[in-house]
């Protein structure tokens, strides 16, 4: 049987989406900018970049230009801490791998970091890392404080859309059972 992807062996048992993706960009370059040689070495760098990454770590974090990217990062941080993704005492990935992950520049990271730092929910350990507070009370009121928040923020944008105090409760009372 003929390979699928002539002159490609190595994509022949990859990912569909992967070896298409090689394959396209071979057949768009394959005789106009690249030697067979340095094309090769190319397809072979894309593979190793795409097929390496952890699965869930493919994408980048969903940052936007309306507020500061390190506030955001600091968010998405304590979310994870708050959410379980990092436990108390656990380490975190180091500021290059984190800003890798994210798509941003290690300095950005950095910065972020030395926020999180600032407020005590990590702590930095010399030459080892930076890891999570192991002051579970304090993660406990972070998370309140969140909840708090975001509480009141539904809150006063359902008072703007005309909703009554009881109107609002009746509706959330009927969401948390699942009626309309």
């Amino acid at each position: 049987m003929a390979p699928v992807f002539p002159g490609i062996s190595f994509l022949e048992n990859q990912t569909p989406s992967l070896a298409f993706s090689c394959y396209v960009i071979y057949i768009v370059i394959k005789s106009e900018y690249f030697t067979k040689k340095s094309l090769d070495t190319f397809l072979v760098s894309l593979y190793y970049f795409t097929s390496t990454k952890k699965r869930g770590d493919t994408m980048a974090w969903n940052l936007n230009s309306d507020r500061p990217i390190f506030i955001q990062i600091v968010e998405r941080i304590e979310m994870d801490i708050i959410s379980g993704k990092y436990k108390p005492g656990d380490k975190l990935p180091s500021v290059r791998d984190l800003a890798a992950e994210a798509a941003v520049n290690p300095n950005t990271m950095q910065k972020a970091f030395t926020e999180l730092e600032r407020t005590g929910l990590i702590f930095s350990q010399r030459t080892t890392g930076r890891f999570i507070t192991e002051d579970t009370s304090m993660i406990d009121e972070l998370k309140s404080t969140l909840a708090k928040d975001k509480i009141t923020e539904l809150l006063s944008f359902m008072q703007q859309l005309g909703f009554q105090e009881n109107e609002i409760l009746a509706m959330i009372g009927q969401t948390m059972k699942g009626e309309k």
